[in-house]
């Protein structure tokens, strides 16, 4: 039985921490680590974490404290102590699905995949389930042949997913040091690394979204999204791979950007929406819309859709934008 290494970063999760926790110590998966970083927090966390391991010590739990700095230096961290073949990352407010790293390792190993992709459950502060996803359609496998074609605008989140560590660590594969785009800085770097993928028709994790959190970014950290792609288009560039970038991931880039941009109607500051439009138009720029243009008629559509909202981007620094959207949308 293969050691299974789970990562789950925490700040100020004191009111969920217990939950993931316990979702993971009660799988029916023995051969398993549990490594909480703690990314400085300034609740309660360290008591919780403290007192957990105290009342579990039959369990692998490796606890790392550190200063404040962001989730992926949490990730990252936790991927160079970890010691498993195989990774789960999980958020301290998600909880993992019963006895569902089994199941995945199972894939894994039937059908000698690099990674296992399943779908998830959102759920609110009180557990109550919001929405069962299900993008992913099970049974299916995945080869370098149709890897990007068919998985590279897949949802990122990384916990429903399982990943062959020892793999990351041959590729030096880390997240990009960013705020924004974390998830899909990862999983954009991992396909290139991928042979074989496979998925499974069943819920991995409970993603739990906290309303209190979800408020719009109001702040220039929306520009770490341009930095990670930056850091994704590095590594592709490093590993020969810069083609399939321009063939596939920059359609992803251009969406990004324009769905920024479209947030930037709830500033109330008007030249702060400005600025933010105006760097994100400069980034969408040095974009190669001609590789874009020969896609399928889905992404032909996508691609259209955003040249026409370029052509009125104008119509980004008025509150006219959310009275047409409202109109076009009934």
């Amino acid at each position: 039985m293969e050691k299974v290494s789970v990562i789950i970063p925490n700040y100020n999760g004191e009111r969920f921490l217990v939950q993931c926790l316990n979702s993971v110590i009660k799988q029916n998966y023995d051969n398993k680590e549990i490594i909480i970083i703690d990314d400085g927090s300034t609740d309660e966390s360290r008591k919780i974490i403290e007192k957990y391991i105290k009342e579990h010590s039959e369990h692998n739990i490796i606890p790392i404290f550190q200063a404040n700095m962001n989730a992926s230096i949490a990730r990252n961290e936790g991927i160079k102590v970890a010691s498993g073949k195989y990774v789960v990352f999980l958020d301290s407010d998600d909880i993992l699905e019963d006895n569902i790293i089994k199941f995945c390792v199972e894939s894994m190993k039937k059908n000698n995949s690099d990674l296992v992709i399943g779908n998830y459950t959102i759920i609110n502060e009180d557990n109550e389930v919001i929405e069962n996803n299900k993008d992913i359609m099970g049974g299916k496998e995945y080869t370098s042949n149709n890897i990007f074609s068919e998985l590279f605008d897949v949802n990122p989140v990384p916990s429903n997913k399982l990943y062959d560590l020892e793999l990351i660590k041959k590729a030096g594969l880390f997240f990009g040091n960013v705020r924004i785009g974390q998830d899909l800085n990862f999983y954009l770097k991992y396909l290139l690394i991928c042979k074989k993928i496979s998925t499974i028709d069943r819920s991995v994790y409970k993603y739990r979204i906290v309303f209190n959190s979800m408020s719009r970014m109001k702040s220039f950290r929306i520009f770490d999204i341009v930095e990670s792609f930056n850091d994704v288009k590095k590594f592709y560039k490093i590993n020969k791979s810069l083609e399939v970038y321009q063939n596939y991931i920059q359609v992803l880039e251009l969406r990004h950007y324009h769905r920024q941009m479209e947030k930037q109607i709830s500033f109330k500051a008007r030249d702060e929406r400005k600025t933010i439009v105006t760097y994100f138009k400069i980034q969408e720029k040095k974009l190669d819309y001609k590789l874009m243009k020969n896609f399928n008629n889905y992404y032909k559509n996508i691609y259209f859709r955003f040249k026409i909202k370029t052509k009125l981007s104008f119509l980004y620094y008025s509150k006219m934008y959310s009275t047409i959207k409202r109109v076009v949308k009934r």
